[in-house]
């Protein structure tokens, strides 16, 4: 017992022999002299039988924290995914209200020439301030950007605590690598619609402005 005690893991050994020993002794401390040699084999084959039930549930425990990481990072992944399909079909539909817009726009201009112009200045401007507040400000930003913000911060503060439990240097880094990915996928898209949604709002107020402008009539 004393040789495999003190044979490599000692921290772990002593105190599953201890906690063997003191269950095979009694409070007779002369009797004890006579039972620890008596109960020495049961002993020593408990206390490993209970140190291998220790490490095999530790080492199950690990592996099923693990296993765990791997589903959060998945899961995680799999949000960031969401919401770059949705940042995609916001912008898909307002590019599609926009093209409805511009040929609404021309073809009244077509058939009303004389009071269409200043018309569809109004309207250009109202599509215009509707695009960089509601698709831009408050679905792009305010929405999408903000719900990434804290999803990444809910992903970094838990696997920063499974880091600190299991004792795993880097746990954070290598998980936040898996993710870089999705969070580039993500980003090009938030970027993108961002300029397209600030290009349309631009264009609005210059084709408005062109067309408030007073027309110079041909000599």
């Amino acid at each position: 017992m004393f040789i495999w005690a003190y044979s490599g893991k000692t921290a772990d050994k002593l105190p599953v022999l201890r906690s063997v020993i003191s269950s095979a002794l009694g409070r007779e401390r002369n009797a004890n002299y006579a039972l620890l040699p008596q109960n020495a084999q049961r002993i020593f084959e408990t206390a490993r039988s209970n140190y291998a039930a220790f490490v095999s549930g530790f080492v199950t425990s690990y592996f099923d924290k693990l296993k765990e990481i791997d589903i959060y990072v998945r899961q995680t992944g799999l949000e960031i995914a969401n919401r770059v399909s949705d940042l995609v079909k916001t912008l898909t539909t307002n590019l599609l209200a926009t093209v409805g817009v511009v040929v609404g726009g021309f073809v009244a201009y077509a058939l009303d020439k004389k009071s269409s112009p200043q018309l569809l200045s109004i309207g250009l401007r109202v599509y215009g301030v509707y695009t960089l507040v509601f698709p831009l400000l408050y679905s792009l930003i305010l929405h999408g950007l903000v719900d990434y913000t804290i999803t990444k911060h809910e992903f970094k503060q838990h696997t920063s605590e499974l880091e600190r439990n299991l004792h795993i240097v880097g746990l954070g880094r290598k998980s936040g690598t898996a993710l870089r990915c999705r969070t580039r996928h993500f980003w090009f898209v938030l970027a993108t619609s961002a300029t397209v949604y600030i290009v349309i709002g631009i264009c609005c107020f210059l084709v408005a402005r062109r067309l408030s402008l007073p027309s110079v009539p041909h000599p």
